[in-house]
């Protein structure tokens, strides 16, 4: 494993995207403990922090975010390969918010993955936190997340523009910010 941080910004539409660049992180994926340190600060009052609670020894220290604590580096080594940590935190990312469908995700992973595999694995850790986080977000945080989402949706609105943070008539955040 390399040293320090590294970073990637996603954006994800329903609509043109302008810019790749993002103004508002909703959405930080931390795999480790400098990370989540030097990025918990880029996300927005009401946004969602997924860390993987293997390797981050403590909670983001800010209250006016969520907080999702997964062992991803746990999970992914049970499944077979710690290599594969980030997609049990896409897979916890995809059942607490259904930012993105799971099976388009998986069909995108058909299309790009060429060793079978790879893929299984990959499947697998998705699957892994996908319908825990799920069961979660129905029971405990269901009222929290949707009232995100409402805030995020009134942020966009007159935003319509190419490369604004968030698509005004979509309840889906446009800034999700990778961590690893």
């Amino acid at each position: 494993m390399r040293g320090g941080t590294a970073n990637c910004h996603v954006t994800i539409s329903t609509s043109e995207i302008g810019s790749p660049l993002v103004s508002v992180t909703s959405v930080l994926i931390a795999m480790n403990n400098p990370s989540l340190d030097k990025f918990e600060t880029e996300v927005d009052p009401a946004g969602l922090i997924n860390y993987d609670s293997s390797l981050i020894d403590h909670a983001p220290t800010r209250s006016d975010v969520e907080a999702l604590a997964v062992p991803a580096t746990e999970m992914a080594d049970k499944i077979g390969s710690a290599k594969s940590a980030n997609m049990v935190a896409l897979g916890a990312l995809l059942g607490k918010t259904n930012l993105l469908d799971k099976a388009a995700v998986v069909e995108a992973m058909r299309a790009m993955t060429k060793k079978a595999e790879l893929l299984d694995i990959n499947v697998k850790a998705i699957d892994a936190q996908f319908a825990q986080a799920q069961a979660v977000e129905e029971s405990l945080w269901g009222v929290n997340l949707r009232l995100i989402f409402d805030n995020l949706r009134e942020y966009g609105k007159g935003l319509s523009e190419p490369g604004q943070p968030f698509d005004a008539n979509s309840t889906t955040p446009r800034g999700t910010n990778w961590q690893n």
